[in-house]
């Protein structure tokens, strides 16, 4: 158990910053695939087109640029939900 401990407390702060440079690298292709995940369906569901006229409302309506949406997701699913909304009876 000391053996442990020991191995613990050797633990520079260079390794530490290591652990969260690969953390932050993570976090930033899970927002690339989260973006590329809502691309590739909104073309899916509303074509090229389609996706574009969203994208437009989103950035001109809800001032929500598409590189934010993984920052900001409740603004990204308020904005959605207002435009696809609005086509309602």
């Amino acid at each position: 158990m000391a053996k442990r401990l020991g191995t613990v407390e050797n633990l520079s702060a260079s390794s530490y910053t290591k652990r969260e440079d690969e953390l932050g690298k993570r976090t930033g292709s899970l927002d690339d695939l989260l973006l590329n995940v809502i691309d590739e369906t909104l073309k899916h569901v509303f074509k090229e087109p389609g996706a574009k006229v969203i994208y437009d409302y989103l950035r001109d309506q809800c001032h929500l640029k598409r590189e934010e949406i993984a920052e900001k997701p409740e603004v990204f699913s308020a904005g959605l939900e207002r435009l696809l909304k609005s086509g309602q009876y």
